[in-house]
């Protein structure tokens, strides 16, 4: 068995597998073009904070985010 066949079996299922998931859940969620907007908005505002090159300083970011807004609402 080639490993490049297996590997490639294995991203092909998975996308099936998630386009499936995909169209049942569909029609039972409220989906809009603003859905993650604001998700979206608090991660960027994070990873300014934090420094787009740097990954541990955009958790950071987010972690001082998500304590403000709990805090001060």
């Amino acid at each position: 068995m080639s490993v490049g066949r297996v590997d490639g079996f294995g991203w092909a299922l998975r996308t099936l597998l998630g386009a499936v998931a995909g169209m049942l859940l569909a029609p039972t969620l409220f989906l809009s073009p603003s859905f993650m907007e604001g998700v979206a908005i608090r991660a960027f505002a994070a990873a300014v904070v934090g420094g787009f090159a740097s990954l541990p300083g955009a958790a950071v970011g987010g972690l001082l985010f998500g304590v403000l807004e709990s805090l001060f609402g």
